[in-house]
């Protein structure tokens, strides 16, 4: 298992260096086409759902707290929050979409990823933190942009 994940992060560490060969955002702006028909926008431009509005399921914006975006020992960004359900309704299916910037406002990447199982609820006024590695290079990164959103239960 050890050794498993030592060639893991030996992984890790080569695509965060080979980014002078292979310029990374052009494959991350390839996969996350803004064209996509499964997304949608809700006034505010997030990007609220993808698999969820094909399944005719509607999401709701949750707030994320305590945002820490720091370097991982691989020199990659590491992301880690606080999700508050701020609804009076349980909700399930957690997940964060963002994009992060390099200091001139060009992406560097995208993110659209569930921080919970399927199977976890959150209680109103209930909090969940996570941590996330992103395969990002932390000295090229700027800002960044990052919002929450979840599934009502029913």
């Amino acid at each position: 298992m050890l050794k498993q994940i030592s060639i893991v992060f030996s992984l890790l560490l080569v695509v965060g260096f080979s980014e002078t060969f292979f310029d990374f955002r052009h494959a991350v702006k390839a996969q996350s086409d803004q064209n996509d028909p499964t997304r949608i926008t809700n006034s505010n431009s997030t990007v609220l759902t993808s698999t969820a509005s094909s399944q005719g399921l509607e999401m709701v914006v949750i707030p994320i707290e305590d945002l820490v975006i720091s370097k991982s020992s691989q020199g990659l960004v590491e992301l880690s929050a606080s999700l508050r359900n701020n609804h009076t309704f349980d909700i399930h299916d957690i997940k964060i979409m963002g994009e992060f910037f390099d200091k001139e406002g060009n992406s560097l990447g995208k993110i659209d990823e569930y921080v919970t199982q399927p199977s976890h609820m959150l209680k109103p006024n209930e909090k969940y933190s996570f941590s996330t590695l992103e395969v990002i290079s932390h000295y090229k990164l700027g800002s960044t942009n990052v919002t929450g959103s979840a599934i009502p239960n029913n």
